[in-house]
């Protein structure tokens, strides 16, 4: 039986990808991602992309991040492509969309930044490791982020700054985050004062954006 280490090239791509329906807009409130077994190391559960995206149609609520036409795993050539979008969609069950608007990249931002700072501090306390909760507050990736509050914003930062979120909206980064000498997340803050000047847009085109969503998730029923 081959190793674990023999099956993968030694250089590694990484998917910088915020993640098609999950990462960055997650409002589920289903904080434990499922998991099958893994065929590859008999004995060991894992979550999958596939199961993400099952998981998310079963219960995750409006608004559904759904692949942007600005995400960098969708980009043909470094240009937005509603062809390859649409494939990107279909290998994670997603709807297709038959426009750009369908697909914004700067409504995405704009949900995000809704959802994610608010939800953020008001958890906050649920993030954070708790000695008196073993499994409270832990890192998914403790070579990312050393807590999942730490986690949750590296993720937040870095979806911001590869979609192209400030200079789509024209509103600086809320979220930022500082590493140890490992380039590990070991604190985050949320800039309020910036949130806050800026909500009045974000309140001004809510309601438009959520009938966009809306659509999506009734074409993603259908499908």
């Amino acid at each position: 039986m081959a190793r674990r280490c023999d099956l993968f090239p030694s250089n590694v791509v990484s998917n910088l990808s915020p993640g098609p329906r999950r990462a960055s807009q997650d409002n589920t409130g289903r904080g434990h991602p499922w998991k099958a077994p893994d065929l590859a190391d008999p004995g060991q559960m894992v979550p999958a992309l596939p199961l993400n995206e099952l998981q998310a149609r079963a219960y995750q609520r409006s608004p559904i991040a759904l692949v942007p036409l600005g995400d960098p795993m969708s980009l043909s050539t470094g240009k937005a492509s509603l062809v390859k979008t649409n494939l990107y969609r279909q290998g994670v069950d997603q709807p297709a969309v038959w426009w750009a608007d369908q697909a914004s990249t700067a409504r995405y931002c704009r949900q995000m930044v809704r959802i994610a700072p608010s939800r953020m501090t008001l958890d906050e306390a649920y993030l954070m490791p708790d000695a008196t909760h073993p499994t409270r507050g832990l890192s998914p990736d403790p070579g990312a982020a050393d807590s999942l509050y730490t986690f949750l914003a590296q993720r937040f930062v870095a979806s911001y700054d590869i979609l192209n979120c400030e200079g789509l909206l024209g509103l600086p980064d809320p979220v930022s985050v500082t590493a140890d000498a490992n380039g590990i997340v070991t604190g985050a803050t949320i800039n309020h004062t910036v949130f806050s000047r800026w909500r009045p847009m974000l309140n001004s085109c809510q309601a438009k954006d959520n009938a966009a969503n809306n659509a999506a998730q009734a074409a993603a029923a259908t499908e």
